[in-house]
């Protein structure tokens, strides 16, 4: 008898009346008040082996007894629409019939009555084509070059392949129903437990971590564990994917590019010495005899001396510049912070240094102060040659006019210096690649100014180091305006009373 033919009959109160109508169905056919059957046909006895008692009272989900959780789940959903009066069709659910093989079913519930509901169980054969992907699926699983197991909610293995049992040395492969904490350590079992509370908690489908394997033979292997909910069912396939491979070799390079930065380092500072120890000693003997000759010296002889002099200085300067960025790039700078008086301990020494040098090119430097603090906490060094670099350009670049430095507090009570002067100035077509390395405005052998493009570059790489803000901006159309913004400014009122406009 067909499914609509059955609708017309189950919608007749009469069953609730005349229950052995149901015997005329051929699929097994059950009347329930609430939760409890009732009535049952000869079919529902036959396929399903049970003997209902009149009068008696059998619980639906008691009826059944079949370990699966996908089915126990179905069948409370089953109760709890029959408590709310709704109706269910197609709830397909795995039950063992009278040959005591376990059969996909599907079940048909229909209130018939206040209380009273029909249920009708239909087999469902598997096709041959179910059947080929069913054979298919299980060929996968099996020969699949991955480790898999499936547990359930409670951390039990259900299934497993043949390479888990190859991969982690079990040795027996009856480990259906054993828990899957008597395979692996304890960290691995956290995760899985919390990878398990986090899909269904989120309600998603996969979960993974990297975790470490220690192997009994001594030695480790190192995994990703992906852990994915199985649709429609309380199970999860847990895939284990062995990364110790792609680690050892990771391992592997990381050393070696230890091991080459080393090299590098060792190598620019072997040549670094080698170019700076017979420098040095150059300059010191031409100061030597420029101070024993001062007396006898002609203008051309006084001049071949400044040429050495400013040469060696630019020598030693370019190469402390590289010998910097190279312990910038290779993370082997020694960064030292401490809180310190930027003005008295540092920007008063190297602004002197700076301005003599302006004054004998006729231009004019000025130095003042309305800050609140001038003390932070940063690497003493690297602030220096940060305020050494800025000035240098200034002074560099500049050929009339002037040279202005102001320290000032902002809004939020932070020390900010601001270095200004009337300079050539820089286009706004090459202000975004100011701080790149080896990188100058005017290139090639031709280059109108000296430098090798590491002053800036550093200059930024020593201010993200120290927290300092820094920004390079054209001075309303004539010279550079470079701001710095210490974050790390000490907020005390300074000691010292406020300077103004010293000119030093």
């Amino acid at each position: 008898m067909d499914s609509s033919s059955n609708a017309e009959i189950t919608a007749n109160f009469e069953l609730v009346k005349n229950p052995r109508l149901i015997d005329f169905f051929s699929n097994p056919i059950a009347i329930l008040k609430n939760e409890n059957i009732l009535f049952a046909n000869k079919a529902f006895e036959t396929k399903f082996s049970v003997v209902l008692q009149p009068k008696s009272k059998t619980c639906i989900k008691s009826l059944f007894n079949v370990n699966d959780n996908r089915t126990l789940t179905n069948l409370n959903r089953l109760v709890r629409s029959i408590d709310h009066g709704d109706e269910i069709a197609d709830l397909t659910v795995q039950l063992r019939d009278e040959f005591s093989s376990v059969r996909n079913c599907k079940m048909h519930l229909k209130n018939i009555q206040k209380n009273y509901f029909l249920l009708e169980i239909t087999p469902v054969s598997e096709n041959t084509f179910q059947r080929k992907l069913n054979q298919t699926q299980t060929s996968c699983f099996e020969n699949v070059n991955q480790s898999i197991c499936i547990i359930n909610s409670r951390s039990e293995v259900i299934e497993t392949n043949s390479k888990f049992y190859e991969e982690f040395k079990i040795g027996s492969k009856k480990f259906n129903n054993k828990n899957i904490k008597d395979i692996f350590a304890d960290d691995w079992i956290t995760e899985i437990d919390k990878a398990i509370k986090f899909i269904t908690r989120e309600n998603t489908k996969n979960y993974d971590f990297e975790t470490e394997f220690l192997c009994v033979s001594g030695g480790s292997l190192f995994y990703k564990v992906d852990v994915s909910r199985i649709d429609g069912t309380d199970n999860f396939l847990i895939t284990f994917i062995n990364q110790s491979h792609e680690i050892g070799l990771l391992k592997k390079l990381t050393e070696a590019e230890e091991k080459a930065k080393n090299l590098k380092s060792i190598f620019v500072a072997q040549v670094s010495h080698e170019i700076r120890t017979p420098i040095n000693a150059i300059l010191s003997f031409a100061t030597l005899l420029k101070e024993e000759l001062k007396d006898k010296l002609n203008p051309e002889l006084q001049t071949g001396f400044d040429v050495i002099s400013r040469g060696g200085d630019r020598i030693v300067r370019t190469i402390n510049l590289i010998l910097d960025m190279s312990d910038v790039m290779t993370g082997t700078y020694d960064y030292t912070p401490a809180e310190f008086d930027v003005l008295s301990e540092l920007f008063s020494e190297v602004f002197l240094k700076y301005k003599k040098l302006a004054n004998e090119r006729n231009i004019e430097c000025t130095l003042s102060s309305e800050a609140q603090t001038h003390s932070v906490f940063c690497d003493n060094y690297m602030v220096k040659q940060i305020l050494s670099n800025i000035l240098d350009n200034a002074v560099k670049f500049t050929y009339e006019g002037k040279i202005e430095a102001s320290l000032y507090s902002n809004e939020s009570g932070r020390l900010c210096i601001d270095i200004c002067d009337t300079g050539i100035g820089i286009s706004e077509e090459y202000l975004a690649n100011i701080f790149e390395p080896f990188s100058q405005e005017d290139e090639g052998i031709k280059r109108r100014y000296e430098g090798n493009g590491l002053g800036l570059a550093l200059t930024k790489k020593y201010c993200d180091i120290n927290n300092i803000d820094i920004r390079v901006e054209n001075n309303n159309g004539r010279g550079v305006k470079v701001k710095l913004e210490f974050n790390n400014t000490m907020l005390q009122v300074s000691r010292s009373s406020r300077l103004q406009a010293i000119n030093l």
